[in-house]
């Protein structure tokens, strides 16, 4: 199984280092594990945890704009090329 870094989770989700340990000491976070005492992230927990994350912006901006359409569910990808 492929294992993702500290890194390159930082890169895709666009947040800083010290936000992903900030999350990750709360708990409140990707799930990652260690191996070799490096920590490590699967993919199908980071795609899990944007797929939440989408979920509650959504929900936020449909409370306080009722009238909000959401775009296209693969937008992002399609903006990042």
């Amino acid at each position: 199984m492929e294992y993702l870094t500290e890194k390159e989770v930082v890169e895709k989700i666009h947040i800083s280092r010290k936000s992903l340990y900030a999350q990750r000491k709360k708990g409140t976070g990707i799930p990652y594990t260690k191996i070799k005492g490096k920590i490590r992230y699967r993919p199908a927990d980071l795609e899990k945890y944007e797929n939440n994350y989408h979920a509650y912006k959504l929900a936020v901006l449909k409370k306080k704009y009722p009238d909000y359409i959401e775009p296209p569910y693969n937008w992002r990808k399609t903006w990042e090329k």
